[in-house]
Formats: C-alpha cells, sequence, structure tokens
C-alpha cells in the first residue's frame, strides 16, 4: 500500500474476502488489488498461494527481503492454486512497469451513442 500511495495511486484497505485495497488510479477509475506476500522458501523461491474464485483486478506479490512487488493482472496468472517467482524477476524496472500499470487503469468504458 506505501509503495501504490508513493506512486501517486488512492489505496483503502478493506476486509473482504479474495480484496485486500480498493485502489483508485490517476483516472479516477476504481479497482481492486489482493496483496501477497512471501519470504524465500527452502527452493530461494517465492511462492504464494492463490484462491481459484479470482475476484480482485489486480495480483501484487511481494517480496518481502527485497522490498519490492511485481503487479499482475487476474487474467495473467496461471490457472493453478500457487505461483512461484525467482527473486531475479524483482527489478526495479518490473516495480516500475507495475505501478505505472495501475495509476494508468481505466475501467472499460461504454460508448455512448451520438445524437441525431
Amino acid at each position: 500500500m506505501y509503495l501504490l500511495e508513493k506512486h501517486g495511486i488512492q489505496c483503502h484497505h478493506v476486509t473482504r474476502f479474495g480484496v485486500d485495497l480498493w485502489c483508485q488510479s490517476h483516472f479516477g477509475d476504481v479497482f481492486t488489488v489482493e496483496v501477497k506476500s512471501s519470504n524465500k522458501n527452502k527452493r530461494g523461491r517465492y511462492a504464494y498461494d492463490i484462491k481459484d474464485d479470482r475476484i480482485a483486478d489486480f495480483y501484487v506479490f511481494v517480496a518481502l527481503e527485497l522490498e519490492t512487488v511485481i503487479v499482475k493482472a487476474a487474467e495473467e496468472l496461471p490457472s493453478a492454486v500457487g505461483h512461484q517467482l525467482a527473486p531475479h524477476q524483482f527489478t526495479v524496472q518490473e516495480l516500475e512497469t507495475g505501478v505505472r500499470r495501475l495509476g494508468k487503469f481505466k475501467r472499460g468504458r461504454r460508448k455512448t451513442p451520438k445524437k441525431k
């Protein structure tokens, strides 16, 4: 939440199953975030549990020891209930790309019919 707000994304912590944050992009559109955190496991990877009923728009994977994150849209995640990431995947560029993506989020808008 700190990293998102530091980059101008307004966040509100909620206690709902499958959603941790309600956030607002720079365009004023609201989206949901599920935050997953992990320390390295015995294999040196970060392992995250993901539920089958994914209701959040985005998942933010936190590498606690590295103090950085990776942002993924729900539809980008594998269908498996577990997700693993290697330490080398948590780069500054990945963090900046993910936060920029959230800041530029726009919900699909219906086009209004033109008046005749």
